[in-house]
């Protein structure tokens, strides 16, 4: 009996990596939800759009690549390929978000000017007025 069980964690360990070894991938597994399924024929105007229908485009390319290889290195093609894609979503993700920290911090830094103005502005208009 405990050979069974150790011979079952074992298959339920490798199973993943044997997996993502010998199963093409997906494009949902790179981008996000919203842009998974862009038509690729339209002409978007948003950039963000372009952005990742572009980059499905690279990903089909690549995987047609892959296909087309022989069996033994097909996988180390589709595990190259998640890789690559991985981590060229990662780095646009990050990019995204220093960009909207960006624009958070300049318009707070909008903010506040505009807060220093109209507080300087009020000071000196509603300063008292004497008359010598």
């Amino acid at each position: 009996m405990k050979k069974y069980i150790v011979l079952f964690l074992l298959l339920t360990c490798i199973s993943p990596a044997f997996a993502n070894t010998f199963f093409e991938p997906q494009w949902n597994e790179f981008c996000p939800s919203q842009y998974a399924d862009l038509d690729l024929e339209k002409d978007y105007i948003l950039a963000e759009k372009k952005y990742w229908q572009q980059r499905k485009k690279d990903f089909n390319r690549k995987l047609r690549y892959c296909n087309v290889l022989a069996d033994d290195k097909r996988g180390a093609c589709y595990d190259n390929l998640r890789l690559v894609e991985g981590n060229a979503t990662s780095t646009h993700l990050a990019e995204v978000r220093i960009k909207q920290q960006e624009y958070a911090n300049a318009a707070s830094m909008t903010n506040t000017f505009n807060y220093q103005m109209n507080t300087m502005n009020n000071l000196l208009n509603n300063r008292p007025y004497y008359r010598y």
